[in-house]
């Protein structure tokens, strides 16, 4: 009888050692996913059916628009013969869409842009000190708004681009830490 309860307990003892080794497995594999995916592996994630992002923005002048987002930090990383640049600042991908001149007061012609630039906004967080940012701005030539604290908490300042794009710059995380 003592044999059998003995061989009990060693196989229940190699059980708890095993489902210890797969929860100590499963931990790392989230540990490892999380730190690819520059994610912290305390946050919520969820899976998404999307790679990446990207902004495409309607130009007339895409080598002055592509001037002007290299002064906000963006490089170059790709362009084709014909105009189209796309350029990158960490997560954030703007690529630069050359279209012909456009006559705001013809109404069949605004039909050629996908969307004017109306109503539409960039956001874009950093974590980079937002003084300095914007001083640095202003020395490249640009002319950012005030740095302004908002009613939500977040501190921020505007800037309209060459196109009319308007595009905030604001500190912190699109998705604020709770």
């Amino acid at each position: 009888m003592e044999k059998i309860t003995k061989t009990s307990r060693c196989f229940a003892i190699s059980m708890l050692a095993l489902l210890a080794q797969i929860a100590v497995a499963i931990i790392l594999v989230s540990v490892v996913s999380a730190q690819r995916s520059g994610s912290s592996p305390n946050q919520i994630t969820s899976e998404s059916p999307y790679a990446e992002s990207k902004f495409e923005l309607a130009t007339t002048d895409p080598s002055r628009d592509t001037a002007f987002y290299s002064k906000l930090g963006f490089s170059v990383v790709a362009k084709t013969s014909y105009g189209y640049v796309t350029l990158k600042s960490g997560p954030v991908v703007i690529a630069l869409s050359p279209v012909a001149r456009i006559d705001s007061h013809d109404t069949a012609s605004l039909s050629k842009l996908r969307r004017p630039p109306v109503g539409v906004e960039i956001v874009l967080y950093t974590t980079e000190n937002l003084d300095e940012k914007h001083a640095r701005l202003r020395s490249l030539g640009l002319k950012p708004g005030d740095i302004r604290l908002q009613p939500w908490g977040v501190r921020d300042f505007r800037i309209i681009d060459p196109g009319g794009y308007y595009i905030r710059i604001s500190e912190g995380h699109a998705i604020p830490a709770h």
